[in-house]
């Protein structure tokens, strides 16, 4: 849209409506102005096309079953390969984690281990974010001028720890002594979005390590009200044979805690529990 306000861009507006002559003024002041207005081509190829990858990326998940062997391996190890790019955008890692979790959460996936192997260190630690892009923090801030938000590192990490969960519950064989030892650093991390996919990974676990119950119960009381419920809903699908009695005296004190907290979600996660 061109600005009426502009006295030579009106004119020469006005000029081409009536089919009169305009100026050469008039008319390069119009066309450098029409360029100006067409944005810059983003840095990296894989901006603009993350929602059209993204949709046919989930629809290749969803029917994966009719994939043959090579091509799922293949479809597996471009994604390992895009989210190792130090310069691709963590919103991009974000769905290709998701996505990898996904095909490797079949027991007939062949990449079972080498998945595992990549993901392990983005569930342990938050990744350094893209040079050539906004960092979070900075499109976070109320005084940047200009928000650009490529994705949380935080957000990265809270998928990594879902999908190494889901890979050592479909895949019995796994050495799962380091994933156990990143969900239950998870726990305790000072994001709430990773804190929530570390205690749903905790709790899915076939076999609970050595002080999970107890991580689980003051998870419960986390500041974090989905964090809580998460916490609630992880106990809940545990038997009780998991529970010794200072965990039931826990338990019931956090529910008592909970009952009587302004917030409903709480109140949910421990009357439901």
């Amino acid at each position: 849209r061109l600005n009426s306000s502009h006295l030579v861009i009106s004119y020469a507006v006005f000029c081409l409506k009536k089919n009169r002559p305009i100026s050469i003024i008039a008319f390069s002041f119009l066309v450098y102005t029409f360029f100006l207005m067409i944005r810059r081509p983003p840095r990296s190829t894989l901006f603009p096309y993350t929602t059209l990858f993204r949709s046919g990326l989930n629809v290749v998940v969803a029917h994966q079953s009719k994939l043959q062997v090579e091509d799922l391996e293949a479809l597996i190890r471009v994604c390992l390969h895009m989210i190792a790019d130090p310069d691709n955008l963590i919103e991009n890692k974000s769905m290709l984690v998701q996505a990898v979790g996904q095909l490797g959460d079949s027991p007939d996936c062949p990449l079972a281990a080498e998945i595992l192997e990549a993901l392990l260190p983005l569930s342990k630690s938050t990744m350094a974010e893209p040079s050539i892009w906004q960092s979070h923090a900075a499109a976070q801030d109320p005084l940047s001028r200009f928000k650009i938000d490529m994705g949380s590192p935080f957000d990265l990490q809270a998928a990594a720890l879902h999908a190494v969960a889901r890979l050592v519950r479909s895949h019995p064989g796994l050495d799962a002594h380091q994933v156990e030892e990143a969900l239950t650093d998870g726990c305790l991390h000072a994001s709430a979005e990773v804190r929530r996919a570390a205690m749903g990974g905790l709790g899915s676990l076939v076999t609970l390590p050595a002080g999970a119950v107890r991580t689980l119960l003051m998870g419960t009381r986390d500041e974090d009200s989905v964090a809580a419920q998460v916490a609630y809903l992880a106990l809940e699908a545990r038997p009780g044979s998991d529970f010794d009695d200072m965990d039931w005296y826990a338990l019931l004190y956090s529910m008592a805690r909970a009952l009587r907290s302004g917030d409903v979600r709480s109140r949910w996660a421990a009357a439901h529990s």
